[in-house]
């Protein structure tokens, strides 16, 4: 699996980064909702009312959150 990176990449991974952001923007607040509540019921995040309120467009979410949900959904993915 490629990563997307948005700093330093080729043509056609900065081509598939502003597809992937496109489809996150079209992505229906009802789709959001589900994804937090999946999340919260697995444990991987404790705070569902921060993520519904930060992470949507316009919006920043703290830095340390986001390590914390990558870290731990690493951890759920491949424990």
């Amino acid at each position: 699996m490629k990563m997307l990176y948005t700093g330093s990449m080729s043509k056609d991974n900065w081509c598939r980064s502003q597809e992937f952001k496109k489809n996150l923007e079209d992505k229906p607040v009802i789709e959001l909702q589900k994804a937090v509540a999946a999340l919260h019921e697995r444990g991987i995040i404790y705070t569902p009312e921060y993520w519904l309120k930060n992470a949507v467009k316009g919006k920043m979410l703290k830095g340390e959150y986001a390590a914390l949900l990558t870290q731990r959904t690493a951890e759920f993915i491949e424990p």
